[in-house]
């Protein structure tokens, strides 16, 4: 990879959530953290289960 390389789509809130409802917004950001917190405990009990 060159070390020009950068990423040519960048768009900011409006271009993705634009006209959502904000409600609808924070709900999927919410589940993204679950969903994200959800991975850390699966690594947690795999790494656990490597231990033993």
């Amino acid at each position: 990879m060159s070390a020009d390389w950068r990423w040519e789509y960048d768009p900011d809130h409006d271009h993705v959530a634009g006209g959502i409802p904000g409600h609808v917004v924070a709900e999927v950001e919410r589940l993204a953290v679950v969903d994200a917190l959800a991975l850390d405990a699966v690594d947690v009990v795999a790494l656990a289960w490597k231990m033993r």
